[in-house]
């Protein structure tokens, strides 16, 4: 669970309600003048994770608009695994970007570049760049199925709220330091709006995705779509490292490591995240 360093909105930053075809997408808009970005939250996550990130992005003349994916937060979706499918989220994605000026650049962190890979693939001629931002090219390795196997256990039996309390408590005794009041709060509620069944829909992607890498690679030579692979310096809550390098290898993408980070480098280090996506996009419209 990606933990943004703070919630309240800066300035020029507005919550924004986008109607697609299958609902209402809740994101976070920072309005300039250049290219627009989409930003696509992983799993757990929501249009928060990016939020340090977007007033530095606006001001270096980006126009960025963050999302909650349907049933993630405040973007509500029905009870129903079949909305949730890699297809549907993507569609979601091609939806927002013929919405905006385009050809747009779509940043994806860990499982949101899952979907993001699945829109290039689809509808190439809608973006002009994908950042993988800690995702890999197939499904979790197996090391870290459990605590996906353990929530889908849990979420048939028990509310979101009573799994929320049982991990705090496990987390707690485990010495795991605790976010501020504030961020902890945000977190809890996050928690518990989001659609169990979207919840039980991607855990089940992460664990039996298929790896699409010669599929994009194709795909973004034919339409000229530029990639690049970024991660945190100490990535290792989801795809190992050397996975994501490798992929990096196979694409002919960028592969940057930024610093100071782990598996959420534009809420651990967004100064440099935020400098790492400026300049690949600047060298793509050279």
């Amino acid at each position: 669970m990606s933990t943004p360093p703070f919630v309240r909105l800066p300035v020029g930053v507005e919550r924004v309600e986008v109607a697609t075809r299958r609902g209402k997408l809740v994101g976070l808009r920072a309005e300039a003048d250049g290219p627009s970005v989409i930003l696509v939250p992983g799993f757990t996550g929501s249009k928060e994770d990016f939020i340090a990130v977007l007033e530095p992005l606006r001001d270096l003349g980006w126009s960025v608009l963050a999302i909650d994916q349907l049933g993630q937060f405040e973007s509500t979706g029905p009870d129903d695994e079949g909305a949730y499918s890699l297809d549907a989220l993507s569609e979601d994605l091609a939806a927002l970007a013929e919405g905006l000026h385009g050809p747009v650049h779509l940043v994806g962190h860990s499982l949101g570049g899952v979907v993001c890979r699945q829109a290039t693939i689809a509808r190439p001629e809608l973006f002009a760049s994908l950042t993988f931002l800690g995702t890999g090219p197939g499904p979790l390795p197996t090391g870290n199925h459990h605590m996906l196997k353990a929530l889908l256990g849990a979420i048939p039996r028990l509310s979101l709220e009573r799994i929320w309390h049982i991990k705090l408590k496990q987390d707690v005794a485990a010495g795991i330091p605790q976010p501020p009041p504030a961020i902890l709060d945000f977190l809890h509620e996050r928690w518990i709006r989001t659609n169990g069944w979207a919840l039980s829909a991607t855990a089940r992607l992460l664990m039996e995705l298929p790896d699409r890498t010669a599929e994009l690679l194709h795909v973004a030579r034919t339409a000229d779509v530029r990639i690049m692979v970024a991660f945190g310096s100490g990535d290792t809550d989801a795809w190992p490292v050397h996975e994501q390098i490798e992929m990096a290898a196979r694409l002919d993408a960028t592969c940057v490591e930024i610093p100071d980070a782990e598996h959420s480098p534009a809420a651990e280090n967004p100064a440099d995240t935020a400098a790492v996506l400026d300049r690949f996009w600047r060298n793509h419209h050279q």
